[in-house]
């Protein structure tokens, strides 16, 4: 803990400081959090909702329960107020739950995940080297053509190369460095902040006229 009650972690090459372990253990909730820092943060199981005009970046990436730090939440604290957060690291994952569309509990999960990768204006990726993160490998491909990821990918993670390629192939942000990770999610959202402000602005006028 930091003297000043800020955790400071390091973890996989990652170092990182956000808000202390307790304040960032939040509970299993069906709403949004407003986060202390300015942003709105939505969770699974909680419905999400986003004015067409909201800047929104999810959060993919590793999870892993248990074995990938939780690097949204030190990424999050990070982010501009006003920002809507969508992070699918649920604080209650039941392992139990049958990793099939027949079950409605994962079939909830993943369609959350879903609709707010479509939604999103960023998607802020992160390849946490001690995890193997097949799920974000499927998002990758997803989402590789749509202009809206931003990744960070250290060395050490088991697939780095191909992820190398596949950015390099469709012109993605990429890097091996939290904190320039950081800074290219910070820039992406306030590119996209921007652009959303323009157009409003156009809006006006022509509604003006």
């Amino acid at each position: 803990m930091h003297p000043e009650g800020t955790w400071v972690g390091q973890r996989g090459g990652m170092a990182f400081a956000g808000l202390g372990r307790s304040s960032l253990a939040w509970p299993q909730r069906r709403h949004p959090l407003v986060h202390p820092h300015g942003m709105t943060v939505f969770k699974p199981p909680a419905s999400w909702t986003a004015d067409a005009d909201a800047t929104v970046v999810f959060l993919a990436g590793s999870i892993e329960m248990g074995a990938a730090t939780d690097w949204q939440a030190a990424l999050t604290v990070r982010l501009s107020p006003g920002i809507v957060v969508l992070n699918p690291r649920r604080d209650a994952w039941d392992a139990s739950w049958r990793q099939s569309i027949d079950e409605p509990r994962f079939r909830e999960q993943v369609e959350w995940e879903l609709d707010g990768l479509d939604r999103a204006d960023v998607i802020a990726m992160w390849f946490a080297p001690e995890t193997r993160a097949p799920i974000t490998l499927l998002e990758l491909g997803l989402h590789a053509h749509g202009g809206k990821l931003v990744v960070g990918c250290p060395d050490g993670y088991w697939r780095k190369g191909n992820i190398e390629v596949v950015c390099a192939r469709f012109g993605l942000s990429l890097t091996g460095d939290w904190e320039a990770f950081v800074a290219n999610v910070q820039r992406a959202l306030a590119a996209s902040r921007a652009q959303s402000m323009s157009r409003a602005g156009r809006d006006r006028d022509g509604r003006g006229r």
